[in-house]
């Protein structure tokens, strides 16, 4: 009888014991979101510490301001990430630190009106482009943190001569380009700088330099006071009459590469008096009458017979294999 009763109520659905009440599949306990309703990229980043940063790496300082309003999780996330973005423009700089405490590379956007900028926000910043700046001034400079050691203050017009980066003793890439700035203001620490010249500058305090861009430089004094350990050089844009004497510049042993580009009046005497430890002179739109007439065979392929082991890159060969050697017209005939 009791095995009758049993089998009777096989088909009856049974209530649940206490036991067994647990949240139904893909439920959260204590909210009513589901799993799914997570995107998979809060998944990623938020629950593992080795994909957070493979991810994160992909992503600049635009996606980051996205993320962070994703889901209050991935927060924490990205304020811990270092980011070194230096293409996203920046408009307020204490609320670029306020949601990015880490970040250590900014650029402000200097193509719109009523861009805040503040340089106490900037602490612990490495990389700083504040090119075209309209409110970069002398003040501006003083304030910045001693922590940079890239800066890019090219075409700021309120610069004035007697602005001065000595106060940054980490900087080692500095382009102050289309400025008034004296070398004089420039720090010791210096390997890579890109300046305008001007008529007083001695370079010869500069020991670390390594890379020069000083685009119009043709003053043989200025030339002299090179640092010693320079390794590149670039002076393109040269003005017409191109000094013809380098021998001055002997005692640079380890000048590697040479740009002279867009420069006219060089000869084959100028050429020679150059170091022997070249090994790349850039030259291109440059003609040389001289070189195209006296040595036609070295110039069409590509060496510059003056300089031991050195490559010229550029239009001489072409201009030599072509006869256009005095501004692109055909040499007279010298017979």
């Amino acid at each position: 009888m009791k095995r009758r009763q049993v089998c009777g109520t096989t088909g009856a659905p049974r209530a649940p014991s206490a036991a067994s009440k647990r949240p139904a599949a893909g439920r959260i306990t204590g909210s009513a979101h589901r799993y799914d309703d997570v995107p998979q990229l809060v998944t990623v980043v938020g629950g593992n510490a080795v994909t957070a940063a493979a991810v994160l790496g992909c992503l600049n300082t635009a996606d980051a301001t996205a993320l962070r309003r994703l889901h209050p999780a991935l927060a924490a996330h990205v304020s811990a990430v270092p980011w070194a973005d230096t293409t996203t423009r920046v408009l307020d700089t204490v609320r670029w630190r306020t949601a990015l405490p880490a970040a250590v590379a900014c650029k402000l956007d200097t193509g719109r009106v009523g861009v805040l900028f503040e340089p106490a926000a900037l602490r612990s910043v490495t990389v700083l482009d504040l090119s075209q700046g309209s409110y970069v001034n002398d003040a501006v400079v003083a304030a910045l943190p001693p922590s940079l050691r890239r800066l890019n203050v090219s075409h700021c017009g309120w610069l004035t001569k007697a602005v001065s980066f000595t106060h940054l003793p980490a900087l080692e890439w500095l382009d102050c380009s289309a400025t008034k700035t004296k070398v004089a203001g420039l720090p010791l620490s210096l390997r890579e700088l890109t300046i305008t010249p001007c008529e007083a500058a001695d370079f010869s305090h500069l020991r670390s330099l390594r890379v020069l861009r000083c685009y119009e430089l043709d003053n043989t004094r200025i030339i002299t006071s090179l640092p010693p350990l320079l390794e590149e050089l670039d002076v393109s844009a040269a003005s017409w009459c191109w000094p013809l004497d380098w021998s001055a510049t002997a005692y640079l042993t380890r000048l590697r590469v040479l740009r002279v580009n867009h420069c006219g009046g060089i000869c084959a005497a100028a050429l020679a008096t150059l170091p022997p430890s070249l090994q790349a002179l850039v030259l291109a739109q440059t003609l040389l009458p001289s070189m195209a007439w006296s040595c036609p065979r070295p110039l069409e392929s590509g060496v510059n017979p003056t300089v031991p082991e050195s490559r010229a890159f550029g239009s001489i060969g072409k201009a030599a294999r072509d006869g256009r050697t005095n501004h692109g017209k055909a040499p007279r005939d010298r017979r």
